[in-house]
């Protein structure tokens, strides 16, 4: 009967401990599970949100870069155009807001350099996305020399012209046409400010 009792009592001890394991790996289970559930609800959206934006912001720069009042709309921007420059001027806009200098900064200087991009020393300046004369030594493809910078898009070289005048003009107190001619166009054409200067307050006065 001993021998018995005790075959019993290990039995049930073993009994007991494959129902505490088991009663354990059902908990880890359920836990993993909840686990699972939490990270999946805090996981996919934020998936979601981060792949839509990325997709978002690429759509928008692309249609932003494609120079396309229609690309501009589809992103869901404002559509600007009170001075008929079309995406150009949607360029400038943005541009000013963010470098917070006046749109008759942009257009003023822009007709003073190009007639609102319309003439340039050199025809193929044209497609430079650069209506305002901003300046770096190149060596065309056919061997002509040109002094203006060349941009990838319209709202590239409106951001650069917009930084070019925050940092190296307003922030210096030069913020009328008067005050920036000597600056911008240079001592060696001093016979051209005055002209510079009326075509600069056709726009900005």
């Amino acid at each position: 009967m001993q021998k018995e009792t005790k075959t019993k009592t290990k039995n049930e001890l073993i009994s007991e401990g494959l129902k505490k394991y088991n009663s354990r790996k059902k908990t880890k289970k359920i836990v993993n599970k909840w686990l699972s559930v939490i990270i999946f609800l805090f996981l996919v959206p934020y998936l979601t949100i981060t792949i839509h934006s990325k997709f978002a912001l690429a759509y928008i720069d692309e249609t932003l870069n494609s120079g396309s009042e229609i690309g501009y709309q589809r992103a869901g921007i404002e559509k600007y155009d009170s001075y008929g420059l079309g995406s150009m001027e949607l360029a400038m806009r943005e541009s000013s807001e963010i470098y917070n200098i006046p749109i008759e900064t942009y257009v003023g200087i822009a007709n003073a350099e190009s007639t609102l991009g319309k003439n340039f020393f050199n025809p193929e300046d044209k497609n430079c996305h650069n209506w305002w004369g901003i300046r770096k030594v190149r060596i065309t493809e056919k061997g002509n020399k040109s002094w203006l910078k060349c941009y990838r898009n319209e709202r590239e070289g409106a951001m650069d012209f917009g930084r070019l005048m925050r940092n190296y003009y307003f922030d210096e107190g030069l913020d009328t046409p008067e005050e920036i001619v000597r600056k911008y166009v240079g001592n060696k054409w001093t016979q051209n400010h005055e002209g510079w200067i009326n075509n600069v307050k056709k726009y900005w006065k």
